[in-house]
């Protein structure tokens, strides 16, 4: 599972600040939806929809660089239709 989320990470660049808070909160919440005591697993797009609102909610117009031909654009939009910052966000990956 670690070896899983490790090898996902390299399709999410290191940079500033708070890119590399969101590459932790991405981490932290992938681990947790894929394991034993996971209500129900958290897709690598719907970690990236999770990790990006939290990191929004101390820099509002934040959006992270993410390899988009790895993670399904098409996902991470439905993911994200509830929050408008995030969707907005993710609209601009296209």
């Amino acid at each position: 599972m670690r070896e899983k989320v490790k090898a996902e990470l390299e399709h999410i660049p290191r940079g500033d600040f708070n890119q590399n808070m969101f590459r932790q909160a991405y981490w932290a919440i992938r681990l947790h939806g894929l394991g034993k005591k996971a209500e129900k697993e958290i897709s690598k797009e719907d970690a990236i929809c999770r990790a990006t609102e939290i990191i929004q909610r101390n820099s509002a117009d934040f959006c992270p660089t993410i390899d988009t031909k790895f993670f399904d654009i098409n996902k991470l939009l439905e993911y994200s239709k509830d929050n408008p910052k995030v969707l907005s966000c993710m609209k601009k990956m296209r």
